[in-house]
Order: structure tokens, then sequence, then C-alpha cells
């Protein structure tokens, strides 16, 4: 069978949307509400961030953690399937729970 047909239990194409997106931080907090960034509604989302590296909040540890908070909140029907941390850059791929299975 076709990898459609072992996700999806069908033979025919599945139509998917997904979200790329980059941004530099610049070492800046970013806004609480990320949506008309992310753009809500997509299956998969592919996130990575550049000069994360700010004061986070009180109540977490990084920015990272503040930022994958903030991606969470502004996508909550969503699982984070992985997460990096590679210093000042961080990568987040979530997707729909059809699609991580």
């Amino acid at each position: 069978g076709t990898r459609s047909e072992e996700l999806w239990g069908k033979d025919e194409k599945v139509e998917l949307r997904v979200f790329a997106g980059t941004w530099n931080l610049g070492n800046a907090e970013p806004t609480a509400d990320l949506q008309d960034w992310l753009k809500p509604g997509c299956d998969i989302y592919l996130i990575g961030v550049e000069e994360c590296c700010y004061t986070s909040p009180p109540g977490f540890s990084s920015c990272f953690e503040h930022w994958h908070d903030l991606v969470q909140s502004s996508l909550p029907s969503l699982l984070t399937l992985c997460r990096h941390d590679m210093g000042h850059c961080q990568i987040l791929f979530l997707a729909t729970e059809r699609v991580s299975k």
C-alpha cells in the first residue's frame, strides 16, 4: 500500500495544509498573540526562531520555554512532536492528531 493508505486507511490523496516559518526575534520578547503570524488551520507547523535570548518572564526557565508556551497557546489543538534548542535558535514541529499518528 501507499503511505496515504497506511496513515488514513485509503489509497487516495490526502490534502494537508503546512505552515513553515522562521522569525528573527532580535532578542526581543514576542507578542503574546501569534495567531496573525501562524495562521491557525494548518495540519503541520514547522517553526524556527533565531536570536531567542530575551529575559524570560516569571514562571519560565528560558526564552525557549516561553516561546514554546506562546506557540502552544496560539495553536492549542496541535501536538508538539519535536522541539530542538540550539542555543539562540529553536525549532518546533507541531501537527494535528491525525497527522501525528
